[in-house]
């Protein structure tokens, strides 16, 4: 009797349930479920965040900044009213150890007078090469102002591989990475453009950061 009695009651329940009800509940549990599935990955997206390495290259003394004063000097000895355009550098084979080891500066000025770019390559033991462009241009070429230029060749290079480089580099073969510094237009500020790229495969990954603080 007692069962008989149950079974009535769950089939009345039943029936006393709507259909709107039935849709209220339904869309309730389903609020429910999508709340906990965005609640799990926003705990995966920080656990990914909290897991992920930070990046800060050690190159030692021998950085972009620290090899500048020189070659500015054989700039200005070439001739007085030479004005800074860029410097770049180049990593062959590059990973994380390179990245950190001195290379070979080139920076590159221009005499309005002369008309002429000036190349100045400084090596790691400061060693200074002068390389004049022959011919005359009238080109308008973006200044760089030294005083403006405030993070050096590490920084901008840990940028980079904090911001998709580091993942490039492990995934890449055949690496190569160069850095430039040049002055851009849009923000009246120098900035930094590191690149990576497989010569094999046509990968790439490019991050431009400003070379001045606060930008």
């Amino acid at each position: 009797m007692h069962r008989k009695r149950t079974g009535w009651l769950r089939q009345r329940l039943f029936k006393s349930l709507r259909r709107r009800d039935i849709i209220i509940l339904a869309t309730f549990w389903l609020s429910a479920a999508c709340m906990m599935g965005l609640v799990l990955v926003f705990f995966a997206l920080r656990f990914s965040e909290w897991s992920r390495p930070v990046y800060r290259l050690n190159a030692g003394e021998i950085t972009a900044r620290s090899l500048f004063p020189a070659a500015q000097e054989a700039a200005a000895a070439w001739e007085a009213d030479v004005r800074f355009v860029s410097a770049s550098a180049t990593w062959n084979h590059a990973s994380l150890e390179t990245l950190e080891q001195p290379v070979e500066w080139i920076f590159r000025f221009y005499s309005p007078g002369l008309q002429r770019i000036l190349f100045v390559i400084v090596t790691p033991d400061r060693q200074v090469v002068v390389r004049p462009h022959l011919e005359k241009t009238r080109r308008e070429f973006r200044i760089v102002n030294p005083d403006r230029w405030q993070m050096d060749s590490p920084e901008a290079l840990s940028n980079w591989l904090n911001n998709g480089g580091a993942e490039w580099l492990r995934y890449s073969t055949e690496r190569i990475v160069s850095a430039q510094l040049t002055q851009d237009l849009n923000i009246n500020a120098p900035v930094w453009t590191i690149s990576g790229l497989n010569p094999e495969t046509g990968d790439s990954i490019v991050y431009t950061v400003p070379a001045v603080k606060g930008q």
